[in-house]
């Protein structure tokens, strides 16, 4: 008896552990990897290379950047360290900026309605994404950027999964965990109904 009730409990505990999690039809997260290589030798000998990475919740209900979710990554010569999200799931911009009238804006299509969810290749409609807009302005841009190229661009959005998901898979692995500590401290015998085991 103590076996089957022993392995019922080592199932549920998996279960919940494995469980996969619901997802927010509401939210996406938002990946942009962007390589921006100049044409010029400005930078030690060969071209210059900004990189440009941006990680940010979408709210496709509300059409807004959920608050405080938006991380960035930004190097090479030029800061443009600035990024600024606008418009609306079918026409959403990310533009980065340095502040003296340099910047870089790409553009994408999540789609209306449920968001189209993996990595954007098209250059048009649901699941795409294109150059929405850029300037060069500075000086420092024009010797570094002049005449550049977009050599790597990628945008990723994937589901983001409730909380609850989360919490649920910890309590399934804590279970997991519980069931051979309780073996063990009561050894072959089997627990007591309602008894209460404390670690």
């Amino acid at each position: 008896m103590k076996v089957w009730s022993c392995a019922l409990a080592a199932a549920l505990g998996l279960m919940v552990a494995v469980t996969p999690g619901k997802v927010q039809a509401d939210e996406v997260q938002v990946t942009i990897n962007l390589a921006l290589t100049g044409s010029a030798t400005a930078c030690s000998g060969g071209p210059c290379v900004e990189g440009l990475n941006a990680s940010f919740l979408w709210d496709t209900s509300t059409q807004s950047v959920v608050p405080d979710s938006i991380s960035d990554t930004i190097t090479g010569p030029i800061n443009y360290g600035t990024v600024t999200i606008s418009g609306t799931s079918t026409d959403l911009q990310t533009e980065f900026s340095d502040g003296i009238g340099d910047f870089f804006t790409l553009g994408m299509d999540l789609g209306a309605g449920s968001p189209v969810l993996g990595t954007y290749t098209g250059t048009s409609g649901p699941g795409s994404i294109f150059l929405a807009g850029n300037a060069c302005v500075s000086a420092k841009c024009i010797a570094d950027l002049s005449n550049g190229t977009i050599s790597a661009a990628s945008v990723t959005v994937v589901a983001t999964p409730e909380p609850g998901s989360g919490l649920l898979f910890v309590m399934g692995l804590l279970g997991l965990i519980a069931i051979p500590l309780a073996l063990k401290r009561f050894g072959n015998s089997s627990l007591p109904v309602g008894s209460i085991v404390r670690f």
